[in-house]
């Protein structure tokens, strides 16, 4: 299944570098839309909100992961970054949340 996405955000710098501050992907499987927006910014949170034509989804969860940028799992500290769940609100057909800086998502509509 095809899934258009179209967006508008703002811009970060990144080690000298301007990009979006969003990155987004999204898939269908077994009648469930999974959006992986990324926020790109070290500093800024980006609110989002997501219109879903034509649908139908009733339910959202989230996943994420956030933190540091430079964190990760060690033998030491195996859970040092971790999924955890997060507040995604969908009204309608309209879907909205905020990534924290330097934050990975998973959004299941179902």
């Amino acid at each position: 299944t095809m899934v258009h996405l179209y967006g508008e955000t703002g811009a970060t710098e990144l080690d000298g570098e301007r990009l979006p501050q969003l990155s987004i992907s999204a898939s269908v499987r077994g009648g469930r839309l999974t959006l992986t927006p990324v926020n790109v910014s070290y500093a800024q949170p980006l609110e989002i909100s997501v219109q879903l034509r034509g649908c139908g989804y009733r339910r959202a969860e989230g996943r994420l992961l956030a933190g540091e940028p430079q964190a990760h799992n060690t033998f030491d500290e195996p859970e040092r970054v971790i999924d955890q769940p997060f507040e995604v609100y969908l009204k309608g057909d309209v879907l909205r949340f905020t990534l924290p800086p330097a934050s990975l998502a998973a959004v299941t509509l179902s």
